[in-house]
């Protein structure tokens, strides 16, 4: 049963810290040039922070809501498990909306800040 569990833990953390990496590389090729990586990152840093902050507070709340009552099966105890399941879904579905151009390496084909060639100076 350890195993079993302990592999779990491994492929959460395993996927958990590559949905992260890959956001990050999606959101730094979307950079218009080298001077928007910073806003950019740290807008998404501050995105998801504040996911982080409100989603155990609103699905927390929302199970206990569906447990204390007692209504039929969408509205039960799964509801949160539901809206995850739904929520996963559409964020699939967007997913094939993000343009070819954004697969592209980003240190490659970022322009270059205006006054880069004056600071080596």
């Amino acid at each position: 049963m350890w195993v079993i569990l302990m592999s779990i833990m491994v492929m959460r953390v395993t996927s958990n810290v590559m949905a992260y990496t890959s956001t990050s590389l999606m959101i730094t090729n979307m950079a218009p040039s080298r001077a928007d990586l910073g806003v950019m990152n740290g807008a998404q840093l501050l995105s998801m922070s504040v996911v982080r902050i409100f989603a155990p507070i609103v699905s927390g709340s929302l199970w206990s809501w569906s447990i204390k009552h007692s209504f039929p099966f969408p509205l039960n105890s799964h509801l949160v498990w539901t809206l995850s399941a739904m929520l996963i879904a559409v964020a699939l579905k967007l997913s094939y909306r993000i343009p070819e151009s954004v697969n592209k390496f980003a240190a490659d084909q970022l322009k270059p800040i205006a006054n880069a060639e004056e600071a080596d100076d």
